[in-house]
């Protein structure tokens, strides 16, 4: 009985694992309808690990349940997307700073070898890839604060902050401006000097940054409502 929870377990967790992945690169775009019996095809499996993987997604606001019992990939509402870049400032800005006065040597050479495999991927044309190493690049950053209650919320904030920068990228032809690594160059500049206020600052003109690019790109070249904020039963 034990072994059968615990496959169902891992069923859930590989199904939850994979739509989370296809949803925050928005292969499957916001307004996807995920139906339980497909999923369960798709994945051969019964519904119930899928249901289990879809209650996942929807706590994690990843999906929506709707009145009629279905599930869709939730809504990107572009609309709150300076309270995101609030919340996200706030945080980025506090494990910044304790990164620059706790950091240690291996934390740098862990933040140097990110932001390596980040500009590396940059020439690979590959939006998705330059996405998961940029956030792999700032999780490197929250590590070195020490402190796993903010880079819990942190964490959290760049997967959210994913689909954003998805959008963002294919209204940009999937290329990424090329003065991105040289704003990370400057963060980890002030951490390795351990210049906590200095790391801080260069932490939030990084996030304005991309608060001004996301907005202007937007309102220029942004057509397709529907796939940002459709429209439900």
């Amino acid at each position: 009985m034990n072994s059968q929870k615990r496959t169902r377990g891992e069923g859930a967790q590989k199904i939850y694992s994979a739509l989370k992945q296809q949803i925050l690169s928005m292969a499957l775009m916001p307004g996807h309808s995920l139906d339980e019996l497909g999923l369960a095809e798709t994945f051969g499996v019964s519904r119930s690990p899928v249901r289990e993987a879809l209650l996942h997604l929807c706590a994690d606001g990843l999906a929506t349940s709707l009145p009629n019992k279905s599930t869709i990939v939730s809504p990107l509402n572009v609309e709150l997307f300076p309270q995101y870049i609030d919340a996200l400032d706030l945080v980025q800005r506090a494990v910044t700073h304790l990164a620059a006065i706790k950091r240690t040597d291996a934390d740098i050479e862990i933040i140097q070898q990110r932001q390596a495999e980040f500009s590396a991927s940059i020439h690979s044309g590959d939006a998705v890839t330059m996405i998961e190493r940029n956030r792999d690049f700032h999780m490197a950053i929250a590590e070195a604060s020490k402190n796993p209650y903010l880079s819990r919320n942190y964490e959290k904030l760049l997967d959210e902050g994913r689909r954003f920068l998805r959008l963002y990228f294919r209204s940009y032809g999937d290329t990424m401006p090329s003065d991105f690594p040289d704003e990370h160059g400057l963060i980890i500049e002030a951490i390795v000097e351990q210049d906590a206020p200095l790391a801080e600052q260069r932490a939030h003109q990084h996030t304005m940054e991309f608060h001004g690019r996301f907005i202007g790109h937007m309102s220029e070249r942004l057509t397709d409502p529907i796939a940002v904020n459709p429209v439900t039963e």
